[in-house]
């Protein structure tokens, strides 16, 4: 966290939630024991295992007619066959083909102020980088 005091006021909100969210489900417990650090595997099973299980649950327990496992890609037809309706004339609803999502949501105002401010941070890191180099460079040189 001795870094923390660097990042601009966007940034800091943002280190925040990420921290906060990951940490939240589980307590402290991951942070504290390093098990996220060498079994990553630990924080995402008891997730998958609860989904797996709630879904054969729902399964079992639901009635054959009542029930309509779907798979977007198969399209408004067995959606409307189970539905009971008419198939639309208009074409399925792809909102995330080819990936459009991701870049939606690259384009949203927080995510585009993020890369402006890292840009502008990194262009500083590095240009002070350079700058310090070629003071110990010439320093070095004078004292020979």
């Amino acid at each position: 966290m001795y870094y923390y005091p660097f990042l601009s006021a966007m940034w800091r909100k943002f280190f925040i939630f990420g921290t906060n969210a990951g940490l939240l489900p589980f307590g402290n417990w991951q942070s504290v024991f390093g098990i996220a650090r060498y079994w990553p595997q630990a924080i995402e099973l008891p997730f998958k295992q609860a989904y797996r299980r709630h879904n054969a649950h729902v399964v079992h327990s639901c009635p054959k007619d009542r029930i309509l496992i779907y798979n977007c890609s198969e399209g408004w037809k067995s959606l409307c066959e189970f539905l009971g309706k008419p198939v639309p004339l208009t074409d399925f609803p792809w909102i995330n083909k080819n990936g459009i999502m991701a870049y939606s949501m690259w384009e949203t105002p927080f995510l585009k102020r993020a890369r402006k401010e890292t840009i502008t941070n990194l262009s500083i890191l590095f240009v002070t980088g350079i700058v310090g180099a070629a003071v110990c460079f010439f320093k070095l040189k004078t004292f020979r």
